[in-house]
């Protein structure tokens, strides 16, 4: 991608004397679906318009054409899976059932002398969708960090809560029985109060 950059801004600075704006863009796509690149029109006369790709060789290659015969209205060419489309000020490339051959700088313009006169360029890249999913943005994970940090957090609490509460129900269970017995401990039977009470009698 480095080399589609820096291939973008020499063609800018090539073309600067030719025209009067050079813009670049940079796209990105999912395979199967659809994608428009936009460029803008500053051809001042009736030319024919072309939509360039620039893929792994050094020459780029010609996609669609299209003749500005005039300034008003929409004009459209399809060609298979590109459809090039133009008004006043801008030029459209729509690409369908977008495939990873697809990547590459695009760039719309003219030729002059046969040499590309260019207007912009945009980089294409297709990427899959296992890439989108794995470059989830950081702050997404740090919330989903933090959330599921929170849940352990709650949940270990709660666990910690119940078996609290079961230890001391336990507690409650074995201290009954030792008070029931410790109160009948002291219990003496009846005769042998009655015999406590006589042997006192009979020493005063």
């Amino acid at each position: 991608m480095m080399n589609f950059n820096l291939f973008g801004v020499l063609l800018c600075m090539f073309s600067w004397t030719l025209t009067s704006l050079c813009q670049f863009h940079s796209v990105v796509a999912q395979p199967g679906g659809e994608v428009t690149l936009r460029c803008s029109n500053l051809s001042r006369v009736p030319v024919f318009l072309h939509w360039f790709k620039l893929a792994d060789g050094p020459n780029p290659t010609v996609i669609v054409s299209m003749s500005m015969s005039g300034w008003s209205g929409l004009n459209k060419i399809q060609l298979g899976r590109f459809t090039m489309t133009s008004n006043i000020t801008d030029l459209f490339l729509d690409i369908r059932s977008v495939d990873f051959s697809d990547t590459g700088l695009y760039f719309c313009g003219t030729r002059t002398a046969g040499n590309p006169e260019m207007f912009s360029a945009t980089h294409l890249k297709v990427d899959d969708v296992c890439d989108e999913v794995t470059n989830v943005p950081t702050p997404i994970l740090s919330a989903v960090t933090i959330c599921l940090v929170i849940f352990i957090i709650c949940l270990a609490a709660k666990i910690w809560i119940l078996q609290r509460g079961i230890d001391i129900s336990d507690d409650l269970h074995y201290a009954a029985p030792s008070f029931h017995v410790k109160a009948g401990s002291n219990r003496k039977p009846a005769a042998e109060r009655e015999l406590e009470t006589t042997v006192y009698a009979a020493t005063r």
